[in-house]
């Protein structure tokens, strides 16, 4: 569920910030991770303090997600992971299930068992469809890999479409602002993580002219609170809608850095313990 860049995992590590940091709670990953920034996103608008913890992606050395160690807690050997005092959890939808449960938070995650019924469906179908925004129309821009063939990207960008479609008509519709109900819920979080980056003001990969109501959703989650925080990397990034536009590898470790420090800027004191 991240970027992942075998032979430069190392360089796109970010050195540790230890002030103000009393968290048991430490999330492995990096700002350049949709799922990463969903995780960020919640603890931040519920003031839950944490240590993100920057590892090597794909690698075997120490601090990497091919180790045992990281494997342990995330099978897959992807972002993000969880450390909870002990309680390890990998997998974005999980980790927003376990922390909206354990504090609760239950305006993200209602506990009305229809409405969150609802949420969980959308956490389920969200990995065929809004995250294949990423696969099909990032990952291959900054994860060169032999598997993103043209057949594999079109596949994925029409899987997309499809899910945009889906968003738009069916899922929010000309007269809710939130995809589950009259409020914000962890799957706006998770759903705008994939699509917000896409618009005009960030990546500028997407026309969203034809998706009116995904376009006034967009409108109402810029104002969720440290939304512009979490989503510096993205304003980092800049507009990759042309070739040369395209970020090198020294920009994609850059605006790492600065979503790090965004991210970092806001983050709340633990309590003493």
């Amino acid at each position: 569920e991240g970027l992942q860049e075998p032979e430069r995992g190392e360089d796109l590590l970010v050195p540790l910030q230890e002030h103000r940091m009393g968290s048991i709670l430490k999330i492995y990953g990096m700002p350049l991770s949709q799922p990463v920034r969903a995780v960020a996103w919640s603890c931040l608008i519920k003031r839950v303090p944490f240590k993100l913890e920057a590892v090597k992606l794909a690698s075997k050395e120490p601090r990497g997600t091919r180790t045992m160690e990281f494997l342990r807690i995330n099978p897959s050997g992807l972002i993000p992971a969880m450390d909870d005092n002990g309680f390890q959890l990998g997998e974005s939808m999980a980790i927003l299930s376990y922390l909206g449960d354990k504090y609760p938070w239950k305006d993200l995650y209602p506990t009305d068992p229809q409405t969150r019924a609802k949420v969980l469906m959308y956490f389920h179908y969200h990995h065929r469809a809004a995250r294949e925004a990423t696969v099909g129309l990032i990952a291959p821009i900054t994860v060169p890999n032999p598997d993103f063939t043209p057949e594999y990207i079109s596949v994925s960008l029409k899987r997309m479409a499809l899910a945009f479609k889906a968003i738009d008509k069916l899922w929010l519709g000309d007269e809710s602002n939130y995809l589950v109900g009259d409020s914000l819920t962890l799957a706006d979080i998770a759903a705008y993580s994939e699509i917000g980056q896409l618009a005009p003001r960030y990546l500028n990969l997407v026309d969203f002219t034809p998706y009116p109501n995904i376009r006034r959703w967009i409108s109402v989650m810029e104002k969720v609170p440290y939304h512009d925080e979490v989503h510096a990397v993205c304003a980092a990034l800049g507009d990759m809608s042309t070739p040369e536009l395209r970020p090198d590898f020294p920009r994609l470790v850059e605006a790492n850095k600065k979503g790090y420090q965004s991210i970092m800027s806001v983050m709340p004191a633990a309590p003493k313990l």
